[in-house]
């Protein structure tokens, strides 16, 4: 077995042995961000998980893997003008909870970083039946509400920035209709900062 696995070494190019190429060192530099590939969701197992690159070097080509894996469908993804980057794989449905290391390998300039993607557990509802959800499309940039037992209202603040502007309301604790609205003057051009 040693004298076949010998001759098959020598009978490889010299060059299959010798194709990392040691340029100058470059630093990592840019940041990541794993997430779902729905916003605002845990990621469990089977779901896709999308990796975002900021600050890297535009055109740069960028591998994700996971062991010897690799991760992105369709080979490296190229870094954009802006050194921005984008992929998108899916868990395996048996992918198990916790904290999984995947290693980003850039080439050109040549460098590598470790990264982490959480694999939340599934957790069922409990007492979702002791509930009634009831919702309607609300005021921009909804921030606070207080109930007032005695006028038996929901009140809520809102404050939008695009376009500038914030907003009273009073609310049908029940159905949440808007019962009654207000809405300040805005501010004397030398108050605003």
């Amino acid at each position: 077995m040693g004298a076949a696995l010998a001759l098959a070494m020598l009978s490889l190019p010299m060059g299959a042995l010798a194709e990392a190429r040691f340029d100058a060192p470059a630093e990592f530099t840019g940041r990541f961000r794993v997430g779902p590939e729905m916003p605002g969701k845990p990621v469990h197992s089977g779901d896709g998980v999308r990796v975002q690159g900021m600050g890297l070097v535009p055109g740069q080509s960028v591998t994700l893997q996971k062991g010897l894996a690799v991760l992105n469908p369709g080979g490296p993804a190229t870094v954009d003008d802006e050194g921005n980057l984008s992929l998108g794989f899916t868990l395996p449905e048996d992918a198990e909870t916790g904290l999984h290391k995947l290693v980003v390998i850039a080439e050109n300039p040549s460098t590598a970083t470790v990264i982490d993607v959480k694999v939340s557990p599934r957790i069922p509802l409990s007492g979702e039946d002791l509930f009634s959800r009831h919702g309607v499309k609300g005021a921009a940039g909804l921030y606070q509400s207080a109930y007032s037992a005695a006028s038996d209202a929901l009140f809520v603040a809102a404050s939008s920035f695009r376009p500038r502007g914030s907003t009273l309301q009073k609310l049908d604790p029940e159905t949440l209709e808007v019962l009654a609205e207000i809405t300040p003057p805005e501010l004397p051009e030398d108050l605003r900062q």
